[in-house]
């Protein structure tokens, strides 16, 4: 059932927990041991609570080290831990960077970049691209919101791309942070080689990953912007292929490991039926492998999929059937969005007059 399932959730989470803490103790028993997590905003609720617990249980040796972006809210921060902001870079350090970026910078670029850039790599970085590329830089010109003279920046830098280039670049932003290059290949009504993701590493852009036949862009805020310099009716018809492309590799595969993406492109397409499906399956991967805090998320996307569609006694089923086990999920660290979730089933089953499931809903 599905409170079974959940329950052997939670003990597999506290097996892998005590596996991993028997692990790190007997590597620190060897020697001093480093731990170091970078992108940390982005770790979900298991793993802090797994490293938690192996900065509290163990009396060994361990230095644990984080990077994370400050995100304007405490989860990044850890219990008890020493944090160390990161200054905005230094009249010096700008310059060397300038200096790597702009091997013939004059005294005037140079300090025109530093006093725009603020001491911030990444806009500092953007300006040397504007600068080399076109000769004439920002003219000095600083943007009261910093987020939209970044945008201004970069959406510059896609313009002066060759056509097939800028094309390819916001079918991969599309894709998403990762691309795969057979899936971008598909997506290409042209075709490309080598030659043009060559190209598009040396403009900064779009890099080999570390996967092989992977793709990467430089920076995530890079992504979100081409991503938004794609038309409305354009993106929803990449999201829409996208998804049909990665269901026919999942069904060929016989893979569950897409069922998050598939929901995301079938949503932003806007086939709310489809990505609620995919979501709930993606709830249930998330529980079979014990991370309850994916569970939630995804869960809680196919209700709010399913109330973009007019809801039939057959989608009723199944917004009932998520609800209830969104709510298992939930016991363990519930919120008040996941209750109103709840009160929502509520509403649903008197609509449909099912005083079953408002039973359930209400217990």
């Amino acid at each position: 059932s599905a409170a079974q399932d959940v329950v052997e959730a939670q003990r597999t989470m506290a097996r892998r927990a005590a596996a991993i803490f028997a692990l790190f103790d007997a590597l620190a028993a060897q020697r001093p041991l480093l731990i170091f997590i970078d992108d940390w905003q982005w770790a979900d609720d298991a793993t802090r609570q797994l490293l938690a617990g192996i900065r509290s249980s163990s009396g060994r040796s361990i230095f644990v080290f984080v990077a994370a972006r400050q995100s304007g809210h405490d989860r990044v921060g850890l219990a008890g831990a020493e944090v160390v902001a990161l200054r905005p870079f230094g009249d010096a350090e700008s310059e060397q960077m300038i200096r790597h970026l702009l091997q013939t910078a004059n005294t005037f670029e140079t300090a025109r970049l530093r006093a725009d850039a603020g001491g911030n790599p990444l806009f500092l970085e953007e300006l040397c691209q504007s600068l080399s590329h076109d000769g004439a830089g920002t003219g000095g010109a600083v943007f009261q919101n910093e987020r939209m003279w970044l945008n201004k920046l970069i959406e510059a830098r896609v313009e002066r791309l060759a056509e097939l280039q800028r094309d390819v670049l916001r079918t991969a932003a599309v894709v998403g942070n990762v691309v795969p290059v057979r899936l971008l290949e598909g997506l290409s009504r042209e075709g490309f080689g080598t030659e043009l993701l060559e190209a598009l590493a040396d403009q900064d852009l779009l890099y080999p990953d570390d996967e092989p036949d992977m793709l990467r862009f430089k920076h995530g805020i890079v992504r979100d912007v081409i991503y938004e310099t794609v038309g409305m009716h354009q993106r929803r018809d990449l999201h829409s292929q996208i998804a049909d492309a990665l269901k026919q590799q999942s069904e060929r595969e016989r893979s569950e490991g897409s069922y998050e993406q598939l929901a995301y492109h079938f949503g932003a397409a806007g086939q709310w039926s489809e990505a609620a499906s995919y979501a709930e399956l993606a709830g249930e991967k998330a529980v079979a492998t014990s991370a309850l805090d994916r569970a939630k998320l995804q869960y809680e996307a196919a209700l709010q999929a399913l109330n973009r569609t007019d809801l039939t006694e057959q989608s009723y089923g199944q917004w009932l059937r998520i609800a209830r086990r969104l709510g298992l999920v939930c016991v363990f660290d519930p919120s008040v969005s996941q209750l109103l979730l709840l009160l929502q089933a509520i509403k649903i089953a008197d609509r449909f007059g099912d005083e079953a499931a408002r039973g359930h809903a209400e217990y």
